[in-house]
């Protein structure tokens, strides 16, 4: 005896109700050729990579057990044949394993993570630049016009001393409050960008 096995796809016609029917079916042709019967798992309904008798869904299906090599081939036709089923493969195993995940969905997980990292890494960054920039901003000392000694001064330069001495003040203003808007809409086409990524 040895240690089989069998990755099953069921047409995608079959409700996740059904699926189970489906199920029964294989293990009953597999009692039939007296194979012994260790674990079965479910690996659920899936898109197919590519259309299989005008299916694009399939529930896979794995199931481990033990049967003598003569009647493999047998096996093998008689799945074949069963409409239920669109492909399957039987493969000999080394020893009994244990129910595992077919598909590495774990796999892909720990691949996004150091991705996910990276980008919030990016983000406090970028969000520590701009409280350092208005930090800054704020610091900076307005720029106050230097008295005329005499009064002869004092009246030829009144009024562009007080013209100069709003605009710089202006100019800041809105050079801050224009800082302010750019590095807001940095900040929301990143975050756009994290989301649209599926972070």
């Amino acid at each position: 005896m040895n240690h089989y096995e069998i990755l099953a796809i069921a047409s995608g016609r079959f409700a996740d109700t059904e699926v189970g029917g489906v199920i029964g079916k294989i293990e009953e042709i597999l009692k039939k050729y007296g194979c012994t019967l260790h674990y079965t798992q479910n690996l659920e309904r899936r898109k197919l990579a590519y259309p299989i008798k005008h299916q694009a869904y399939g529930t896979y299906v794995l199931i481990e057990f033990d049967s003598s090599v003569s009647k493999v081939s047998a096996l093998d036709r008689e799945l074949r044949l069963t409409p239920e089923l669109l492909r399957h493969i039987i493969i000999k195993r080394d020893a009994v394993g244990t129910p595992r995940p077919l598909f590495k969905d774990t796999a892909i997980e720990e691949r996004r993570v150091p991705r996910r990292q990276q980008k919030e890494k990016t983000l406090e960054q970028a969000l520590e630049t701009v409280e350092k920039e208005t930090e800054a901003a704020s610091l900076e000392p307005a720029k106050t016009p230097t008295l005329p000694s005499s009064r002869h001064e004092q009246e030829n330069e009144a009024a562009p001393s007080k013209t100069t001495a709003e605009k710089p003040e202006e100019k800041q203003a809105e050079k801050l409050a224009k800082s302010d808007e750019d590095l807001e809409k940095e900040l929301d086409k990143k975050l756009e960008e994290i989301l649209r990524e599926g972070v």
